[in-house]
């Protein structure tokens, strides 16, 4: 089914591929495309010559430490400046070059595929990556999706409850230079959870600062060793998705530590950046003070 619309001046087609609404019974991916804007002023050579970049967005929480403001809403809809936080995220890709994004939805998932086709998108393509019987985690939610995001080039992985002016272009420049399985955005910051990470930038261990857990991911250099928190974004490249495990629903970072015995992922740090996870009432207070500050006229 194709359907036409019109936005913003741009002539739009939206398309719905193949699967059903919830409820009905839908063999692999449940997936839905929610609309295709082709800008019109796009010349026919801009069009040939035009590279397409892909991203994951985590939306797919169940926002219990957000509660009240989760209650009746997933928290990638929460406002931050009368914006959603999911806006935040998918105009700060798009600025980076994003232009086709894929997003993981389970809690109160049904407003977001709502939100996303009412809202004018120029010049961005989505898919919805169904997880509403039951959450996979972030490891899980990217296997699911993996048939999207196999086709050879790099794509960012990012969660939709952070805030920051972190650099994406800089992350992709990086990724690209050295070409790892993965480049992780860290920040030197307070953290119950730590990366553990070798002088070559390479993701060599964890350690959990509350209980002393710590994992080094064997056969790796573990001299030296420094710590920075994960900021929940990333750059991927899909050559990762050959060395998925066997388990349906599971945590990105114990997973990376088992490729990081025999295969390269690198950390960038964004220090100079500000940063919020927003998963808490207080952090989401936090990071509209802040954002109201520095967009004060």
């Amino acid at each position: 089914m194709e359907q036409r619309v019109e936005s913003m001046g741009h002539r739009a087609w939206g398309r719905v591929h193949g699967a059903e609404r919830r409820g009905c019974r839908v063999e692999g991916e449940e997936q839905h495309i929610i609309r295709a804007f082709v800008a019109k002023t796009r010349t026919r050579n801009k069009e040939q010559n035009y590279k397409h970049m892909k991203a994951f967005i985590f939306a797919a929480g169940k926002g219990t430490r957000l509660r009240p403001f989760t209650l009746n809403k997933p928290k990638a809809l929460v406002e931050i400046l009368g914006k959603p936080l999911i806006m935040h995220t998918m105009e700060a890709l798009q600025q980076a070059g994003a232009d086709h994004m894929i997003i993981n939805i389970h809690h109160l998932g049904e407003q977001i595929i709502e939100f996303l086709e009412k809202t004018p998108l120029p010049g961005i393509r989505v898919s919805i990556s169904d997880e509403r019987s039951h959450l996979l985690d972030t490891g899980g939610a990217l296997k699911k999706a993996a048939h999207m995001l196999q086709d050879n080039q790099p794509f960012f992985a990012v969660n939709a409850d952070v805030v920051t002016n972190l650099d994406l272009k800089a992350l992709m420049k990086y990724h690209n230079k050295h070409k790892p399985l993965a480049t992780m955005a860290v920040k030197k910051r307070k953290s119950s959870r730590y990366l553990l990470i070798n002088h070559n930038n390479q993701l060599t261990g964890w350690k959990n600062s509350h209980t002393g857990e710590q994992i080094i991911a064997g056969g790796t250099e573990n001299k030296n060793l420094h710590e920075a928190a994960f900021s929940g974004i990333q750059v991927i490249h899909p050559e990762i998705f050959k060395h998925l495990p066997r388990e349906e629903a599971f945590p990105i970072i114990p997973w990376y530590l088992s490729l990081a015995k025999r295969h390269t992922l690198l950390t960038w740090n964004h220090d100079h950046s500000f940063w919020f996870d927003v998963g808490t009432p207080e952090k989401l207070n936090q990071a509209r003070q802040h954002l109201k500050k520095i967009n004060a006229p």
